[in-house]
């Protein structure tokens, strides 16, 4: 097999958003939310459709200072090549983004700011991604997808699909599946 490409999403498998999520819903509707409620990537149920634009806005203005999740650092050691894929919108947030990716040493080979679908974004082998709408499109696409836990995405059914479909709640799980199918060399990526 030659070199891989792993498509990699932000929020949700490198940065932990929800918590600040929920923060802002609070702030817009005056209800408290709890992970678990999340039962919707949109909210649905919990704030109007119409207004997760402002939602995910409001987020990007403190996106700098969200932690990263549990793990990410693996990103440094996948084999091949790492594309990261995010919805994140272009202009003051794709600078966040690359302030934040440098500030967390996290090492990629090329940064696509996207509305489209991710599945038409590269060639990928494998991709990590919390939201299952991504999860199901990208697997269509013939790529095995590691769909990152989130209570957004606990209950997502993928019917013929779940076969291309990994459900993982930490990176060591992805290493893992790779380690299996001896596709994981362990050595650090160059610094970009």
């Amino acid at each position: 097999m030659g070199k891989l490409h792993f498509g990699i999403d932000v929020d949700g498998v490198l940065a932990h958003h929800l918590p600040a999520m929920l923060d802002v819903v609070a702030e817009m509707t005056g209800k408290v939310i709890r992970h678990e409620d999340v039962t919707d990537f949109y909210f649905n149920g919990i704030v109007e459709r119409a207004r997760m634009d402002e939602v995910f806005a409001r987020c990007m203005e403190t996106a700098f200072d969200l932690p990263p999740v549990d793990g990410c650092h693996l990103i440094n050691e996948l084999p091949g090549k790492v594309t990261i894929v995010t919805h994140r919108h272009e202009g003051e947030a794709e600078r966040t983004t690359l302030k934040w990716l440098a500030h967390h040493g996290i090492r990629y080979d090329d940064i696509v700011f996207t509305r489209g679908p991710k599945s038409q974004m590269g060639v990928f082998d494998f991709f990590v991604d919390d939201a299952p709408h991504n999860a199901k499109d990208l697997a269509q696409a013939g790529v095995t997808t590691f769909l990152m836990e989130q209570p957004y995405n606990r209950h997502s059914q993928f019917g013929e699909l779940d076969e291309r479909i990994v459900r993982v709640s930490h990176w060591d799980q992805i290493r893992g599946y790779l380690e299996e199918r001896s596709l994981w060399s362990g050595d650090p990526r160059p610094v970009n």
